[in-house]
């Protein structure tokens, strides 16, 4: 697994494409825009129209179920959570994604 990391939104948005992630790992809110809203702007990039994103928040009320539903958000995490656990969190949901998808098919 490779790991990119970027310090805004803006940032994610124009060097996304050159990372060609399998999945996103998105604040909810951040200082110059949210979340959803950048996965909507990342969606819109050639070849990212079906991303998966796993979401970080220390307000659920700021996730509307709306958000939560979205096809290809797999889950809103609250924080605080254990960092060293993080990672096998994000690994099983994107697991179980792809078992599902694959399912489909």
């Amino acid at each position: 697994m490779v790991v990119v990391q970027y310090t805004s939104g803006e940032e994610a948005l124009s060097k996304v494409a050159e990372a060609k992630p399998d999945l996103l790992l998105l604040d909810v809110m951040m200082p110059d825009v949210d979340g959803f809203s950048l996965l909507k702007r990342i969606r819109k990039l050639q070849g990212f129209s079906q991303i998966c994103a796993v979401f970080l928040t220390a307000k659920a009320d700021s996730v509307s179920a709306e958000n939560r539903c979205e096809p290809g958000v797999l889950d809103v995490l609250m924080k605080p959570f254990d960092t060293l656990e993080l990672p096998q969190i994000i690994q099983q949901l994107y697991r179980e994604h792809q078992d599902k998808t694959v399912g489909r098919q």
